[in-house]
C-alpha cells in the first residue's frame, strides 16, 4: 500500500482527504515528477488519475516536481467519495 494512513476533512463545504504517503508512495510520486522535468514533448508528460469505487474521483493531476513532504490532499471529490477513499486507506468516519 502506498498510503499509511488518511482521513476525511470538509472546510467551507469543500470535502477533500489528507493522505500520509508511505515512502514507497512518496518515491513513486516524486518519479512522475522526475519524469514530468525531462518532458520535451505533450506525449512525454506522465499524469495521475484517482479512481474511487472503479469511477474517476477527479481531474488529472500533473507532478512537476519532488513532493516536500509524505503528506497530500486529494482534492476535487464528492463528501461520498471523500468518505469513501478515506476508508479505504484505512481512515475512520465519524458520521
Amino acid at each position: 500500500m502506498d498510503f499509511a494512513s488518511a482521513k476525511y476533512e470538509s472546510k467551507n463545504g469543500n470535502a477533500f482527504v489528507l493522505a500520509t504517503l508511505t515512502p514507497q508512495g512518496r518515491e513513486k510520486l516524486n518519479n512522475l515528477g522526475t519524469q514530468n522535468a525531462a518532458a520535451v514533448a505533450a506525449e512525454d508528460y506522465v499524469g495521475l488519475l484517482l479512481f474511487v469505487d472503479g469511477e474517476p474521483a477527479n481531474s488529472l493531476t500533473m507532478i512537476y516536481e519532488p513532493l516536500p513532504g509524505y503528506e497530500m490532499e486529494i482534492k476535487g471529490l464528492s463528501s461520498e467519495r471523500a468518505q469513501s477513499l478515506a476508508i479505504s486507506l484505512g481512515a475512520s468516519i465519524a458520521l
